[in-house]
């Protein structure tokens, strides 16, 4: 028995056809791996919440405050920087002037359209 594909019994006899049937093999193809659900990969976020924080076992192998002090230091330093490069990059995307567009009043409207129309219609 023939296998009926869009209503008719025999394979697409134009480009058009083709390319439905071809499209339709692709929806049936993504519904199928869309059907699949796969587990997300956690976030960066996600993961350093789920990490536990390292606690030493006794007080001659934790590290000296300073060095935390100078390390909390750097990355507010490195997070004011991302800030202030973010602000001027959103500002020159935001704050764009736009061009002006040439000055075109009736009188050249009509020549320019005279000077593409026949010469026989010239005015008109």
């Amino acid at each position: 028995m023939a296998e009926i594909k869009y209503g008719k019994s025999s394979a697409p006899r134009t480009a058009r056809g083709r390319r439905r049937l071809k499209r339709k093999h692709l929806q049936d193809a993504f519904a199928e791996s869309s059907k699949i659900i796969s587990n997300p990969l956690p976030s960066r976020v996600q993961i350093q919440l789920a990490r536990k924080a390292f606690i030493p076992p006794n007080i001659s192998s934790a590290r000296p405050l300073k060095d935390i002090a100078n390390k909390a230091a750097i990355s507010i330093n490195e997070y004011r920087l991302n800030l202030e490069r973010a602000s001027l990059v959103y500002e020159a995307a935001f704050n764009r002037v736009e061009k002006e567009a040439p000055y075109k009043d009736a009188m050249s409207m009509v020549v320019n359209h005279a000077h593409q129309r026949s010469p026989k219609k010239k005015w008109s």
